[in-house]
């Protein structure tokens, strides 16, 4: 995208302003405008439903006036107003579809299953990037061709946009990040990694729905190094319904399984003491059913298949003794 489709772009709303609604996005030299300067970024946005936040998260991603940009918007069938933005904003999208999906893991490998950038990303629909933050995490890059992340700091804001707190970034060896918020911590909107690392070490895995990012990170580091700098790059927002502050339970339990997972099988055990403490044994049996049984389909159809043995097995012990 370059500085004369910026001028394209639809207006924003009357009632908004600043960043990235009508301040004019930084501007590439005529040497650094020219695309081969630039690695191509694949951006992967995933949405449900957010459509009161997506036009800023997509004018966030349009206004980088990044120079070999892809931009991948991968909707889930979404019934509000997100349509209506994708379509306003669709002529500088590479990419689109609106359908029912398994949820954001399973988008984002749509996303970039279909990606053919040199470094990839993704943006949620409801966070944004900063301004410059793309071309900030590039310059990183060039100084750090060695690395196979770029990460930078993340703002966050609460549900209007104002700022609520800056959590220290911190980054680490695997088991570090496996500690995550205590140890490691680092905004996923604020990192981009290596295309080919991304493949090498197994993309996102679907079958997590809480932890994808923490899961992704500690494989990619297991292989690599990653560089950081303190330019905010992105704002993420935290407000009552967002997913990480849904469903703790299976969160921390999806924590406990991507620590078996890659090796730190001390970890896990220590995870899953504090989890029997604090979770299991607090926690009313109603609710562990609707976390581990409603919330995980794997589950449910475990627990339904050996309900069937058991069944099966009642039935065969009843006709030998008719």
């Amino acid at each position: 995208m370059n500085a004369e489709k910026f001028i394209d772009l639809p207006r924003p709303p009357k009632d908004k302003n600043g960043w990235p609604w009508n301040e004019v996005p930084d501007q590439f030299s005529e040497k650094q405008s020219d695309k081969e300067n630039w690695p191509k970024i694949s951006i992967v946005t995933p949405s449900f439903n957010q459509g009161q936040f997506f036009e800023e998260t997509i004018r966030s991603v349009l206004l980088q006036n990044y120079p070999n940009l892809e931009y991948i918007v991968i909707d889930g069938g979404s019934t509000d107003l997100t349509i209506e933005i994708i379509r306003k904003y669709s002529k500088w999208i590479t990419y689109w579809v609106s359908e029912p999906d398994g949820g954001q893991s399973d988008a984002l490998k749509k996303g970039f299953d279909l990606a053919t950038g040199d470094v990839f990303g993704w943006l949620n629909s409801d966070d944004y990037f900063a301004k410059g933050a793309l071309k900030n995490l590039m310059l990183l890059r060039a100084d750090n061709i060695d690395c196979i992340a770029w990460i930078g700091d993340c703002q966050i804001v609460d549900i209007e946009g104002n700022p609520i707190k800056k959590m220290p970034l911190r980054t680490g060896s695997v088991r570090k990040i496996s500690n995550w918020g205590e140890d490691a911590w680092f905004s996923q909107p604020s990192c981009l990694f290596d295309a080919q690392a991304f493949k090498k070490v197994g993309k996102v895995d679907v079958n997590l729905e809480y932890a994808m990012d923490v899961d992704l990170w500690m494989r990619l580091r297991q292989i690599g190094f990653f560089a950081v700098t303190d330019k905010v790059i992105s704002f993420a927002r935290l407000y009552p319904d967002i997913k990480t502050l849904r469903d703790v339970p299976m969160r921390q339990a999806e924590h406990i399984f991507i620590d078996i997972k890659n090796g730190l099988s001390d970890s896990a055990r220590e995870k899953l003491v504090q989890y029997k403490m604090q979770t299991l044994d607090e926690t009313p049996y109603p609710e562990l059913l609707r976390y581990f049984l409603v919330r995980s389909k794997r589950a449910l159809g475990i627990l339904l298949k050996r309900v069937e043995k058991i069944f099966a097995r009642f039935g065969r012990q009843n006709n030998e003794q008719s």
